[in-house]
Formats: C-alpha cells, sequence, structure tokens
C-alpha cells in the first residue's frame, strides 16, 4: 500500500488497489471522487481519486502527458501549480485499465456550510458563482459576503493564475464559475483539471463549454483566446453580481481605467482583437502594487 501523500506518488500510473481504502465523497456527470484513507495520518485525508463512469470517453495518453507534465516542471513551478489547480497526480488503472486519477482533495477552507431552504446544513465547495449572488441569497446560505476589495483580488489571482498556465501553453477550455474556488484570503483554486489542454498534446476529455459561459464567436474550444473571453466574463460577473450579463460597462464602477479597457478589449467578439491572459497578470500586478 502506498502512503497517501502527493509526493509519494513516484509513477505516473497507480494500482486502484495499492491506493487502500477509499470512501465516497462526491459523485458527478462524469466520475465519482472517493477520499484515499489508505493511511490513518492526516497525510491520508489530503489526496482523492476521481473515478470515471465512463472511462472509455478519455484519452488515457493525454492524461498521462498532465502527470508527468506536472512531475517534470521545476520545483517552484509545480509548488504553484499545487496551490492553484487539482491537478491529476497520477492515473489509476485497475488491471491495466484505466479507471481514473489521483489529485489533491479540495482544502477544508474552500469549502463552506450552508443552511439549505429546508433548514438542514450541508458543505459544499465554495464556487465562484456564490461570488455572483446578491447579498440576501448569501445570508439565506448562511454565508458570509465578500467585501468588494476581496472580489477585487480574488481577480487578480484568476489573471494571475490563467497567464501562469497559458505561459505555459495549458488552456484551461471550461472555464465558468462551477470551477473556479476561492478562498477568503482571495487565493483561487481551479479543479476539473482533466478537461484542460496541453499544448500539443490535446485534453483527457472532449471540448465543453458550460452553459452562459460560451464563447460568442464560437472558436475552437481550446483556443487561449477563449480562455481569455470567460476570464472576461468571471471578471466582469464577479464584480458586478450578476450571473449572466455580457454587459461591460456594468463593471464601470469597480475598474480602473486600464480594467475596464481590458474588459472590453477580452469581451470582442473578434478573438484576433483580444488580448493575451498577460496582459490581465500586467493589469493585476499593478493594481496589487496600488493597493499595498
Amino acid at each position: 500500500m502506498i502512503a497517501a501523500t502527493g509526493e509519494s506518488l513516484a509513477c505516473d500510473d497507480v494500482e486502484l488497489t495499492s491506493l487502500g481504502a477509499t470512501r465516497l465523497i462526491a459523485r458527478g456527470g462524469l466520475g465519482s471522487v472517493e477520499a484515499v484513507e489508505g493511511d490513518a495520518s492526516d497525510a491520508g485525508q489530503r489526496l482523492v481519486v476521481k473515478r470515471y463512469h465512463r472511462p472509455g470517453l478519455v484519452d488515457a495518453d493525454s492524461l498521462r502527458a498532465l502527470v508527468s507534465w506536472r512531475r517534470n516542471l521545476p520545483t517552484a513551478d509545480r509548488s504553484r501549480l499545487d496551490r492553484i489547480a487539482c491537478w491529476p497526480l497520477a492515473v489509476v488503472t485497475d488491471r491495466d485499465e484505466l479507471v481514473g486519477f489521483v489529485m489533491q482533495r479540495v482544502p477544508e477552507e474552500l469549502t463552506e456550510h450552508i443552511r439549505l431552504p429546508s433548514g438542514r446544513g450541508r458543505s459544499v465547495l465554495r464556487e465562484a458563482q456564490y461570488l455572483l449572488a446578491d447579498g440576501l441569497h448569501l445570508r439565506r446560505l448562511g454565508m458570509e459576503e465578500p467585501p468588494p476589495q476581496t472580489r477585487l483580488r480574488i481577480v487578480w489571482s484568476l489573471a494571475e493564475t490563467a497567464a501562469f498556465l497559458h505561459q505555459h501553453r495549458v488552456v484551461i477550455g471550461d472555464l465558468s464559475s462551477r470551477n473556479v474556488l476561492w478562498r477568503t484570503d482571495a487565493g483561487v483554486l481551479l479543479v476539473d483539471c482533466d478537461s484542460v489542454t496541453l499544448g500539443g498534446i490535446g485534453a483527457p476529455l472532449p471540448p465543453t463549454s458550460t452553459v452562459d459561459w460560451d464563447d460568442p464567436a464560437q472558436p475552437d474550444l481550446v483556443a487561449a483566446s477563449s480562455d481569455v473571453y470567460k476570464l472576461a466574463l468571471l471578471v466582469l460577473r464577479i464584480v458586478s453580481r450578476h450571473f449572466q450579463t455580457r454587459d461591460p460597462a456594468l463593471a464601470d464602477e469597480q475598474l480602473d481605467a486600464a480594467g475596464r479597457s481590458l474588459l472590453r478589449m477580452s469581451l470582442d467578439n473578434d478573438p484576433a482583437a483580444r488580448p493575451q491572459a498577460q496582459a490581465w497578470e500586467r493589469w493585476a500586478a499593478s493594481r496589487r502594487a496600488a493597493a499595498m
């Protein structure tokens, strides 16, 4: 049985039985998430297995490429990737057939205990969709409302995350309020990373786009320019607290002149007119410096 820590996974493939006991903690459309409990220490809570409902739909070579790419990153870049993304750490096989992959478990500080209309409590991931909700809805859920400055810092973290991945030729693809988690300290964590595309390799899962987060230009779903468009939608909707708007004017009061200009360029229907994610990163850096 292997020790249940990310760095202990010294190879790209691990056999399901070598992980020891697992416990179902979530079920989604593409697969289930199971906590690895093979180690009785706290380290045993750091990893989960995503087991696919239909493994045959997964491009195994592309998934292994994501695992190998992370493993071969310089230490500083690998550490940063682990802070911003639930990246595939190893492919999980069952009798030599791919069944899923291992990833880090979402830290507790990225979960929230909410109150349902029935009065019962429930633990949920702190998805960016909660940043779009109005104050009344958040109070009904029992969630604390992030102040405007925290929202801006989350936006800056998103810009830096997208730029970091683009610099490494990684396209996020299905970027929306459901696969971005946020911390109260304004950090972000990307989930569903088995849908990203590594340059020259492809994505493990077929390209997809979340409803209301589509690029109207309908380019290649794995285009970096489409990431920039969806990043701009996140910026707009987080600062305006609007679930469906595409009107950049709704963010005018929250963004400075440079941010307003970037937002409008990024939402241009012509992908060629959009800036690169690095332009958003430079803007975020300037705003951080001004806030110090």
